[in-house]
């Protein structure tokens, strides 16, 4: 019998009008979420392609340096024009 009653009253909360709101709201909340999960991915494609640029730069200033280390040119020089210090240049050496 309480069960009976549970059921007669959760039917009547439950009416179609509460149900269809909760699925509208359902479906705002999940496009909020892959909107923001497809953001985040172009945000963190983004940020990768700045850190691959970034690394790209620094490893060509590298052989560079290395190449003009190989010509004997002076270390201070090197250092000015690839903008190493002269400690990263001897550690190419």
């Amino acid at each position: 019998k309480i069960m009976e009653e549970y059921v007669d009253e959760a039917q009547y909360v439950l009416d179609d009008d509460l149900l269809e709101s909760y699925d509208k709201e359902q479906a705002l909340i999940d496009g909020s979420r892959d909107a923001g999960i497809e953001i985040g991915k172009e945000i963190g494609k983004e940020i990768g392609k700045e850190i691959g640029k970034s690394e790209g730069i620094n490893i060509e200033r590298k052989e560079i340096a290395l190449n003009l280390l190989k010509e004997k040119v002076d270390i201070n020089i090197i250092s000015k024009v690839t903008n190493l210090s002269i400690d990263e240049i001897n550690g190419l050496k």
